[in-house]
C-alpha cells in the first residue's frame, strides 16, 4: 500500500515504475483482489476473470516482447525504493500471474506461462532437452534472487538426474538420453566429492535402472551388460549383451563395472549369450533388412554359435562352468530349450540326406540355429535329418553330449520318419541305378532298426516275462510293490509309441529288402522265390531285427492261396458295394497280387492258378471280373472298335499281357490275327547262322543281297538307310517294338519271291557249299550262289523282314520278338520265345495292312517304289520285293556286336566309291538307286543358335518327328549292253564240254571276247560328304553346310524330291571298264569236264574287268578330276564281289568260293624270298586253282595288251601300269601264281612304253636309278629307256626276271665312244652348250663309285680314266672341259685331289 502510494500521481493516474504499472493494471480492470486487504495471505492472486483476459492480451504478444515484459519487472522491482521483492499479496499476484514466464520442453522447445507452485530453476551443466516441463529457463543471478522470492529455487544435478530425469528416461529420445548418461557417468566422480549420500542413491538409482544402451540402441541395466574388454565375453556374446560404442571407452567402463558391469561368464550369462544368438535370428528374420546385411547377420550368430558350442565343449572337458552336476535352476534344462546351436539350413551336408520340405523350412525362422532338443550331431544326421536339425560341429565332450541329450537313442518318431525320407529319396533316384546312396544305406538302415528295436521292442523273451510277472505278484501280496507302476508306466508308454509308429509308418515303403524300401504288405519273412519281383522275405542279415518287424506287423509267409483270396475278398466287398469301381489302393493291390500269381504260373512254381479258385482281374473300369471273361489289350489301334461293346469287357491296362494270358484272359491282338491265314515257317537256328557268319563284315551283306536280285533277274535295286524310329503300338506282336529303329532296307523291282524262295535263301543249311550250294533264281541252269543268300541279312539284326508276293515274313532266329501263337494258356512267353520263331502273314487284303499302320509304315518311305506306286498297296506287294534288316542296337545275339548307322554308311561310302562293280559281271541288274531317310528335327532343335531354318517351302513339307527322304546317289549301265551279251553267249556254247573221241574230229579251242561297259553314276547328295555326317539335316542345311564349306558349287536349288528333300541338279561320272572273256581255257575246261565239278553245272568262263576312264565328274573348285587310282582287286562270282585279290583289276570265273583259301603253307618252291606254296587239299579246291591259273597265267596278259590298245587309243598309254599285277601287293591266294615265268611272259610282250611306243623289255633299258628329267631327255636320244614306274621294274627285279637297266657304266662307255667318233658328234656339241647339264649327267656317271673323301681307290682310279677325254668336267669360270686336259686332272692324269 505504501509502494502504491510512492507511484500514484493522482487519482488512478500512476507513474511508470513496474509498481505503477501493476497498479495501473490492478485499476484498470477495476476489480478487488480475492482475499481483501494486503493484510492478507501472500498468496492472493487476481481473479480468474482478470487472469483470463491478461492471459488472452499478453498471448498476442512474441516471445521478444514476452522476454522485456518479464526483464522489465525483474530490473525494476529491484531498482526500486523497495529493497526487497514485492511484499503485497496484491503485487505477488500480478508478477506471478503473469504468463511471460519461459519453461524448457521437450526437444529444446520453450514455452511461456505464469508462475507454478512446483517450478524449478535448472542447474548448469545439466543436458535442457532432459528436463521436465516444470523448470524455469535461467537468466543469471538476478533473475534467481527475484524467483526465490516466490520459493522457486536451483536444484543440484544429482537431485535433478535421481528426483527427475532417471524416472522418465526410458521416455527420452536416442540423442538426449546418450547425452544425459554420457554426462553422468563423465561428473559421477565429481558427485562423490560433492554430495556422498546423494551420489549413492544416484548409484543405486543407476544399477535398478535401465539406462545404459546395448549396440541395438536397447536400453539396459548395467548389470545386464558384458565388459567388452574381455576376450572371452567378446568372442562369445553378440553385440547386444555389450554397451553401446559410446559407452565401451576406458573410463566410462571403469564407471560402469562400479555400476555392475559383468565381467565373467556364469552359467546366467551363458544363458543370456544363447538367448542373445536366438533374439538376433529372430531379429534378422523380422526386420526388413537387405539381402546383404542379412547374411553378414547370419554369418555373426553363426560364429557367435560355434564359439559358443566350443566354449561349452572345453569347459565341460575342464571341469568348468558347464560341467556342474547339480545343474542348479535348470540351466541345462533351459539351455536345450533355446535355439543356439550352430546347424545346417536349408542346404543338406550330404547328397540324397532328407530334408524337411520347402514348406517347413519357409516357416523355420531360426534356420541357422536350433535348440539341443531339437537337434543331433552330424554322426546322427542320416537318422534323424527329416525331422530334427543337423547340428555343424561334434562335441569333443562326452559330458556335454550326455547334458544335451545326444547319448540316448534318437526318438521312435523321429526315426520312422527318417524310413519315410530315405525310401523318397531313392523314389527321386528312381532305385538309385546307379548305387549313389544304396551303399550309405547298408549301414544306416541297421542303425535305425537297431534303435526302434531297442525302444520298441527290447526284449520279449517270454521266460523273462514271465519271471519279472512273478516277482511283481509276489511282491505284490507281501506288500512290497515299489516299482511295479514305474514298470507298468514305461510299458504302456512303450506300447503307445509303438502305436504312434504304426500310424506314421503306415502305408509307407520302410522295410529295406533287396537294396530298395518295400511295402510292408508285400514283405514276410518268408516268401516263394517266384515271386521275389513282388512278394519279399526279410534277408538274413536283417533276422536280428525280428522282435521290431513282428512287432510292426510283419507276417511270417505268403502262399498262392493268399493271393487268390485277396482277390476274392475285393470282389466280394465290391459286389456288396453295388459294383462299383475299385479305388486307387484296391486296384494296385490286386494288380500285385496278380503279377505275383502270373510269375508264379509262368516259372512252373504253381501248375494251375485257377486250381485255387476262380481268378478275379479288374477290367478297364476298375471293376472286378472273372479273368476267363476279360481280353487284354495288345492292340490298342483297334481296340476303340470294340470297348464300346457290352460283350467285350477289357483287362486294366496295367496288367501285363503276359500275366493276363497265363491267368486265362484272352489277347484281342491274336482274335485279329486269326481271322487271316498266319503260317508257321522254319526259322534259321541261331547256332548255324553264327557259324555262316562268324568270319564274314558288315559290307559283305550288300554284296550277297545283290546276287540275290540278280539270280532273279532284277533290273533295279534300291537301297534305303532309314535312320528314322517308327511308333511301336500297331504291330502285328508287341515284341517287334525293338525292331522299329534304324534300319537297312532293300527293294527289288519286278522280283517275287514265293513263300518256300524265302525259306530257301533263309537256310543256312543250303548255303554250306560242299553240299553243292544254293541254286535259286530264274535260271535252273545257274550255278549255287557264291554268298550266304538273305542269311546275310543277319549280320545286320536279328530280324528279318520280307515283303513280297503279297506276304509279310518275319524271321526270328534268337526268338525274342515272336511268341508262339498256339502256346497254351499255361505256357510262359519266356518258354514260347526260347525257340526260333518265323510267321507268314498274308497281305493280300488292304484292310490287314490298315489293321497295324505302325509295323508297314516303314515299308511306306517316300522313296521306296510302294509309296510311289499308282497302285493300291497289296497289289503292288504281289509283284515286288522289299526286305527290312533292323540294325543291332546292343551287343549280343549273333554276331555279338551291334550295328551302328555309321557302319552302314561306311558301307555306303565304298558303295559310292566302287560304283561299277554290282554292273562288271552281273547278267540282269542294270540301276541301283541308293537313298537316305531320318527323322525331320524338331521346331525347337531347329531354332538352336547356329542351326540353318530350313526355306519355306520346305518347312511345309518337313513336319517335325516324320521321316523325311532323299535320294543319296544312283547308278547304273549306260549304252549298249555288249559286254553283258557277250558273256551271255559265250555261256551258251557247249563246246567245251566236248570230250573223249569227239575231241579226235574237232578239238576245241579256248574262246575269248572283249567289250567296253560304261557304268553311270548320278549323285544327288553334291559331295562324299554327304555320307560322313553324323548327326542328321536337313536336305537345305546339308546342301547349305557343303556351300560354305566350299565343297558345292554355288547357285539356285533344284526341284524338289521325294519325301520333300531338296532335289540338287544331278553330277554324273562315267566309269569306262574293258571287259575281257575267256571260255575253256585249258586248266579250267579240264576241270569243269570232271565227275565233281560237272554235277555243279559250272562254266569254266573267266572275265577280266579292268578300269579305262573316268568321265564327267567335275570337282567342286572346278578342276578336271585327278587321274585314276589303282582298282582294289576282288574276285568275283558273276553277281557276286568276293574277296580282295590286290591286283589292279577284277577277276571273274565261277569260284566256289568257301574254297579260296583253303590252303596250307608246306616247304618247298619260294616266292618274293618267301618259302610259301599252294596245296590243293581236294578236288574243289583243285578247281579254284584251275581257275587261278588260268585267269592269271593266261587271260592277265592278254588282258593287259587288250588293256594297252585301248589307252593308247585314249592317248594315255602310261595309265597301263595302274593295272600291272604286282606281286608285293597281291594278297593269298592269288600272289602264288605270280612267279617268275608269270613275268618273263609279261617282259617277251610289247607292255613296257618309251617314246618310241610300247615295246618289250629286252628292247630298251629300264632305268637303275632315278633320273632327273633333263637328263632323261638327253639320254632318250641315244638309249630306249622304258617310261615305266618304279615299282614295276623293282617287282621284276624281286621276281628274279633279267631286264636290262641303264647303269653309269653303260653310260660312260657311251659318251666315251661318242667322243672317239664312234658316236653322235651331236651328242657332244649339245653337251658342251648345256652347262647345268654337264652336272646332273656327271652326278650319274659317277653315281656308282663309293669314294667319300681322302686318297682314291682303285675303282675311282679307273672311273676317272674312263671319263678321260669327255666333256663333263665343269669349271669354276662356267666352262666345261674334258678329262685330262689342263685343270682337269692331278698329276699323272690321275683324279686330282
Amino acid at each position: 500500500q505504501g509502494l502504491a502510494l510512492d507511484s500514484c500521481i493522482s487519482d488512478r493516474v500512476y507513474d511508470g515504475s513496474p509498481v505503477g504499472v501493476i497498479l495501473a493494471l490492478q485499476g484498470c480492470f477495476g476489480t478487488a483482489l480475492k482475499g481483501g486487504d494486503e493484510g492478507e495471505k501472500d498468496g492472493a492472486r487476481f481473479d480468474e476473470d482478470l487472469a483470463g483476459r491478461l492471459t488472452q492480451l499478453l498471448a498476442e504478444l512474441s516471445p521478444e516482447e514476452r522476454d522485456g515484459i518479464r526483464r522489465f519487472f525483474v530490473q525494476g522491482i529491484r531498482s526500486s525504493k523497495a529493497t526487497s521483492s514485492p511484499r503485497s499479496a496484491a503485487c505477488a499476484a500480478v508478477l506471478s500471474s503473469l504468463p511471460v514466464y519461459c519453461y524448457h520442453e521437450a526437444s529444446g522447445n520453450r514455452r511461456y506461462a505464469a508462475l507454478q507452485a512446483d517450478s524449478f530453476l535448472s542447474p548448469r551443466g545439466v543436458p535442457v532437452d532432459a528436463l521436465p516441463g516444470n523448470f524455469l529457463v535461467a537468466e543469471g543471478k538476478e533473475y534467481e534472487e527475484f524467483l526465490a522470492h516466490f520459493g522457486i529455487v536451483v536444484k543440484t544435478a544429482v537431485d535433478v538426474y535421481t528426483d527427475h530425469v532417471l524416472p522418465s528416461f526410458s521416455s527420452l529420445d536416442k540423442a538426449t538420453r546418450d547425452l544425459v548418461m554420457a554426462k553422468v557417468v563423465d561428473e559421477l566422480p565429481a558427485f562423490t566429492l560433492s554430495s556422498e549420500s546423494k551420489t549413492l542413491a544416484l548409484k543405486e538409482t543407476l544399477r535398478s535402472t535401465a539406462v545404459i544402451p546395448n549396440s541395438q540402441d536397447q536400453l539396459r541395466k548395467p548389470s545386464e551388460l558384458f565388459d567388452p574388454e574381455v576376450p572371452e565375453l567378446l568372442a562369445l556374446l553378440g553385440e547386444d549383451c555389450f554397451p553401446s560404442r559410446k559407452f565401451s571407452r576406458g573410463s566410462t567402463l571403469q564407471v560402469l563395472r562400479d555400476l555392475g558391469l559383468q565381467q565373467t561368464l556364469t552359467p546366467a550369462a551363458v544363458l543370456a549369450a544363447a538367448r542373445s544368438i536366438e533374439d538376433e535370428v529372430h531379429r534378422a528374420a523380422e526386420e526388413d533388412l537387405s539381402d546383404v546385411k542379412c547374411g553378414r547377420m547370419l554369418q555373426n550368430v553363426e560364429r557367435r554359435a560355434n564359439e559358443l558350442f566350443r566354449f561349452l565343449d572345453r569347459q565341460t572337458t575342464t571341469d568348468g562352468v558347464g560341467s556342474q552336476t547339480a545343474d542348479e535352476g535348470g540351466f541345462w534344462e533351459r539351455l536345450g530349450e533355446i535355439a543356439w546351436v550352430p546347424v545346417h539350413g536349408r542346404i543338406p551336408p550330404a547328397r540324397y540326406l532328407p530334408w524337411p520340405d520347402v514348406e517347413t523350412l519357409s516357416k523355420d525362422a531360426c534356420h541357422v540355429v536350433a535348440a539341443p532338443n531339437r537337434a543331433r550331431p552330424p554322426d546322427d544326421m542320416w537318422l534323424c535329418s527329416r525331422t530334427l536339425k543337423v547340428t555343424r560341429v561334434d562335441p569333443h565332450s562326452d559330458i556335454l553330449r550326455q547334458k544335451l541329450g545326444w547319448d540316448a537313442h534318437v526318438p521312435p518318431s523321429v526315426l520312422a520318419q527318417q524310413l519315410i525320407g530315405l525310401s523318397e529319396a531313392m523314389e527321386k533316384l528312381a532305385g538309385d541305378p546307379h548305387g549313389v546312396l544304396r551303399n550309405t544305406l547298408l549301414d544306416v538302415v541297421p542303425r535305425i532298426y537297431h534303435q526302434l528295436q531297442a525302444q520298441l521292442a527290447p526284449d520279449d523273451d517270454e521266460d523273462k516275462e514271465q519271471a519279472e510277472e512273478q516277482a511283481e505278484e509276489q511282491a505284490e501280496r507281501q506288500g512290497q510293490g515299489q516299482g511295479q507302476d514305474q514298470r507298468k508306466k514305461d510299458k504302456e508308454k512303450r506300447l503307445r509309441t509303438l502305436v504312434a509308429c504304426r500310424d506314421i509308418l503306415r502305408g509307407k515303403k520302410w522295410v529295406f529288402v533287396e537294396e530298395a524300401f518295400r511295402d510292408p504288405k508285400f514283405v514276410a519273412f518268408d516268401a516263394p522265390e517266384a515271386s521275389q519281383q513282388y512278394l519279399f522275405k526279410i534277408p538274413q542279415d536283417y533276422l536280428r531285427f525280428s522282435r521290431l518287424f513282428s512287432a510292426m506287423g510283419i507276417r511270417q509267409e505268403f502262399e498262392p492261396q493268399n493271393f487268390v483270396d485277396v482277390l476274392r475278398a475285393l470282389a466280394e466287398t465290391q459286389r456288396e458295394s453295388g459294383n462299383l469301381p475299385l479305388g486307387f489302393r484296391e486296384v494296385e493291390v490286386a494288380l500285385c497280387m496278380l503279377s505275383v500269381l502270373g510269375d508264379l504260373a509262368i516259372l512252373g512254381e504253381v501248375a494251375d492258378p485257377t486250381a485255387h479258385g476262380t481268378i478275379f482281374m479288374p477290367s478297364d473300369q476298375a471293376v472286378l471280373y472273372p479273368a476267363s471273361e476279360l481280353v487284354f489289350d495288345d492292340a490298342p489301334w483297334l481296340s476303340q472298335t470294340y470297348r464300346n461293346s457290352k460283350t467285350v469287357k477289357f483287362c486294366h491296362s496295367k496288367v501285363k499281357g503276359n500275366i493276363a494270358r497265363v491267368l486265362g484272359a484272352q489277347s484281342l491282338r491274336e482274335k485279329l490275327l486269326s481271322t487271316g491265314p498266319v503260317q508257321k515257317l522254319p526259322c534259321p537256328k541261331p547256332a548255324a547262322l553264327s557259324k555262316l557268319l562268324g568270319h564274314t563284315r558288315v559290307g559283305d551283306t550288300l554284296r550277297d543281297i545283290f546276287e540275290v536280285a540278280d539270280r532273279y533277274a532284277c533290273r533295279t535295286v534300291r537301297v534305303l538307310l532309314d535312320e528314322h524310329t517308327y511308333q511301336e503300338q500297331s504291330l502285328l506282336q508287341p515284341g517287334l517294338a525293338d525292331t522299329q529303329g534304324p534300319a537297312l532296307l532293300v527293294e527289288m523291282e519286278s522280283v517275287r519271291l514265293e513263300t518256300e524262295d524265302v525259306v530257301k535263301l533263309c537256310a543256312p543249311f543250303n548255303c554250306v557249299r560242299e553240299r553243292g550250294g544254293m541254286k535259286i533264281g530264274v535260271d535252273p541252269q545257274a550255278p549255287a550262289l557264291s554268298g550266304a543268300g538273305l542269311c546275310s541279312a543277319f549280320r545286320l539284326g536279328d530280324v528279318l523282314q520280307v515283303l513280297s508276293n503279297g506276304e509279310f515274313h518275319l524271321f526270328d532266329p534268337l526268338g525274342k520278338h515272336l511268341h508262339q501263337l498256339e502256346a497254351d494258356a499255361t505256357q510262359s512267353p519266356a518258354a514260347s520265345r526260347s525257340a526260333s520263331t518265323a510267321r507268314r502273314f498274308s497281305v493280300t487284303g488292304e484292310d490287314f495292312m490298315t489293321k497295324f499302320p505302325d509295323q508297314f509304315a516303314p515299308f511306306l518311305n517316300p522313296n521306296l517304289g510302294m509309296a510311289r506306286s499308282a497302285v493300291q498297296k497289296h497289289l503292288y506287294i504281289r509283284g515286288n520285293t522289299i526286305l527290312r534288316i533292323p540294325l543291332r542296337r546292343v551287343g549280343g545275339g549273333l554276331t555279338r556286336q551291334p550295328v551302328e548307322v555309321a557302319a552302314i554308311k561306311r558301307c555306303l561310302r565304298i558303295l559310292y566309291a566302287n560304283f561299277a562293280e554290282p554292273f562288271l559281271f552281273s547278267d540282269h541288274l542294270a540301276e541301283l538307286e541308293v537313298h537316305w531317310s531320318r527323322t525331320a528335327p524338331s521346331s525347337a532343335r531347329a531354332g538352336q543358335a547356329g542351326e540353318k531354318q530350313p526355306p519355306p517351302a520346305q518347312q511345309d513339307d518337313e513336319v517335325a518327328g516324320k521321316p523325311i527322304s532323299c535320294v543319296a546317289f544312283s547308278c547304273g549301265i549306260v549304252g549298249d549292253w555288249g559286254a553283258r551279251d557277250l558273256r551271255a553267249a559265250l555261256r551258251k556254247n557247249q563246246d567245251w564240254k566236248k570230250r573223249g573221241i569227239a575231241t579226235i574230229f574237232k578239238a576245241f579251242t579256248p574262246l575269248s571276247e572283249h567289250k567296253l561297259l560304261v557304268v553311270e553314276r548320278r549323285n544327288y547328295a553334291r559331295s562324299e560328304g554327304f555320307w560322313e555326317e553324323a548327326t542328321t539335316q536337313g536336305a537345305d542345311a546339308a546342301l547349305d553346310s557343303l556351300e560354305d564349306a566350299g565343297k558345292a558349287p554355288k547357285g539356285p536349288k533344284g526341284p524338289r524330291g521325294p519325301g520333300g528333300a531338296l532335289k540338287p541338279e544331278l553330277r554324273t561320272c562315267r566309269d569306262t571298264w574293258l571287259l575281257f572273256s575267256v571260255l575253256g581255257s585249258p586248266s579250267a575246261r579240264e576241270g569243269a569236264c570232271s565227275e565233281a565239278i560237272r554235277s555243279r553245272g559250272l562254266i569254266p568262263l573267266i572275265s577280266i574287268a579292268q578300269h579305262m576312264a573316268r568321265e564327267g565328274e567335275v570337282s567342286s573348285n572346278g578342276l578336271a578330276p585327278p587321274s585314276l587310282s589303282r582298282t582294289d582287286g576282288r574276285l568275283f562270282c558273276g553277281a557276286w564281289a568276293g574277296q580282295r585279290s590286290g591286283l589292279g583289276c577284277h577277276l571273274d570265273a565261277p569260284f566256289l568260293s568257301h574254297e579260296i583259301l583253303r590252303c596250307v603253307p608246306v616247304q618247298g618252291a619260294t616266292n618274293m624270298g618267301r618259302d610259301y606254296s599252294i596245296y590243293w587239299k581236294d578236288t574243289l579246291s583243285r578247281w579254284n586253282r584251275s581257275l587261278l591259273e588260268d585267269a592269271i597265267t593266261a587271260c592277265q596278259p592278254q588282258a593287259l595288251e587288250l588293256a594297252r590298245n585301248e589307252l593308247r587309243r585314249r592317248q594315255r598309254p602310261q595309265e597301263l601300269y595302274r593295272l600291272w599285277p604286282l606281286s608285293f601287293t597281291a594278297l593269298e591266294p592269288v600272289d602264288a601264281f605270280l612267279s617268275r615265268s608269270f613275268y618273263s611272259k609279261l617282259c617277251s610282250m610289247a607292255l613296257f612304253y618309251s617314246k618310241r611306243g610300247f615295246q618289250p623289255a629286252s628292247e630298251g633299258q629300264f632305268h637303275s636309278q632315278y633320273l632327273p628329267p633333263a637328263v632323261e631327255s638327253f639320254l632318250e636320244a641315244s638309249f630306249t629307256l622304258h617310261s615305266v614306274p618304279y615299282q614295276v621294274a623293282e617287282d621284276l627285279k624281286k621276281n628274279r626276271v633279267q631286264t636290262p637297266e641303264l647303269t653309269p657304266a653303260m653310260l660312260r662307255r657311251h659318251l666315251r665312244d661318242a667322243f672317239r667318233g664312234k658316236g653322235s658328234r651331236s651328242l657332244l656339241r649339245s653337251l658342251e652348250e648345256q652347262h647345268g647339264l654337264v652336272l646332273q649327267l656327271l652326278d650319274f656317271c659317277v653315281s656308282d663309285s663309293q669314294h667319300e673323301g681322302g686318297e682314291p681307290d682303285a675303282v675311282t682310279t679307273a672311273l676317272w680314266r674312263e671319263l678321260r677325254g669327255v666333256p663333263l668336267l665343269p669349271l669354276q669360270d662356267g666352262s666345261v672341259v674334258c678329262f685330262g686336259e689342263a685343270g682337269g686332272g692331278g698329276a699323272g692324269g690321275g683324279p686330282p685331289r
